[in-house]
């Protein structure tokens, strides 16, 4: 197998941009510079006052500390070791931002890391696929790895086999189609028109709960969007990571769900983190309503959402559990308040 068979990208080639001078650069203020060899060599004899600020030496990789705006970065936002000695003598973190590398069994992920500029595009050409995988390379080669996804092989092939799929989902305006690719293929089943019926019900069934029943999931610019972010999600979120493979789909579609209802109220641009934000915050909370809607169907929706958001927070991924761990959630009602009483999270007690 190639190296670059070994590096799986999860989005396709050329739907994402970013805008570094729109972000405010963030990744140039984080406190650390970390150089290959020829890099330090050089930027160790052009500028020796850098030898007062070495961090660390590790596989190659030459750590200096910048607190906490890099010195090379100009005014107009651009990169002075770029402009005077080259792309090559960039900083590895900095060539690879906004993306990061992780271990999975013999393979790696590149992933996205730190930027809350990124965006769906129409077939931009400003993230290659080819520099990301040779930035991509040197960090496997120097072990400038940032963490582990533990997946087996069979879970990190669904993944690449959705992102090809979704090439052919991106001019759909409802995905809910795409939803039931998903699902059709991580059931091992060719035929989806069940899935889409049981997805259409989930759906449906979510409008009703939040009383939003007339408004239309046709929307064909947040398809787009959120197709071209799925695969990212699904590597990205930790508790999507961790979660029941047949339930991602459901989550992945109350998100599309309640993106439609925040554009409709906030008119605004989009980006990855709009997303991520959104999903961990709310979306999850949409699979643990059925068993315990009842009680909240009549309340405001204020309640409903604060429910939601409630149950999201449940999954147990920051606590480093699996989302599937939740077998039970009650809740008290202690005068006008509310509190939440679980199961299954390594004991019981209110949140």
């Amino acid at each position: 197998m190639r190296s670059q068979d070994r590096i799986f990208i999860p989005f396709i080639d050329g739907i994402l941009d970013y805008n570094c001078r729109e972000c405010g650069y963030s990744c140039c203020r984080n406190g650390t510079m970390v150089f290959n060899n020829k890099a330090k060599k050089l930027l160790f004899k052009k500028h020796p006052f850098l030898k007062y600020f070495f961090y660390a030496k590790s596989s190659g990789l030459y750590t200096i500390m910048k607190y906490p705006r890099c010195w090379f970065f100009k005014r107009d936002g651009k990169c002075f070791i770029q402009g005077k000695y080259g792309y090559s003598c960039k900083p590895i973190d900095g060539r690879l931002h906004p993306f990061y590398v992780a271990k999975c069994g013999n393979e790696y992920v590149v992933s996205t890391e730190g930027c809350r500029e990124l965006c769906a595009v129409k077939r931009s050409k400003s993230v290659f696929h080819k520099q990301i995988i040779k930035n991509a390379q040197e960090a496997t080669r120097l072990n400038f790895i940032s963490k582990s996804i533990h997946w087996t092989k069979k879970r990190l092939k669904l993944e690449k086999d959705i992102l090809e799929g979704s090439k052919k989902f991106l001019n759909n305006s409802n995905y809910l189609e795409f939803s039931a690719f998903q699902l059709a293929l991580t059931k091992g089943v060719k035929n989806t028109e069940g899935i889409k019926q049981e997805l259409q019900r989930e759906l449906l069934f979510w409008k009703s709960f939040l009383g939003v029943e007339e408004l239309s999931t046709d929307n064909k610019k947040i398809t787009y969007e959120l197709i071209a972010f799925t695969s990212l999600l699904r590597v990205n979120s930790f508790k999507l990571r961790n979660m029941d493979v047949n339930k991602i789909p459901f989550v992945l579609l109350s998100l599309y769900l309640y993106v439609i209802i925040f554009l409709k109220v906030r008119k605004t641009k989009t980006y990855l983190d709009t997303y991520t934000e959104i999903l961990e915050n709310i979306a999850i909370g949409f699979l643990q309503i059925k068993n315990n809607s009842l009680f909240f169907k009549s309340k405001s929706l204020e309640k409903k959402l604060n429910y939601l958001r409630m149950l999201s927070n449940l999954s147990g991924a920051h606590q480093g559990k699996n989302p599937d761990q939740i077998d039970q959630v009650s809740f008290l009602r202690d005068g006008n308040q509310f509190h939440v009483e679980s199961r299954g999270l390594g004991g019981n007690g209110r949140q």
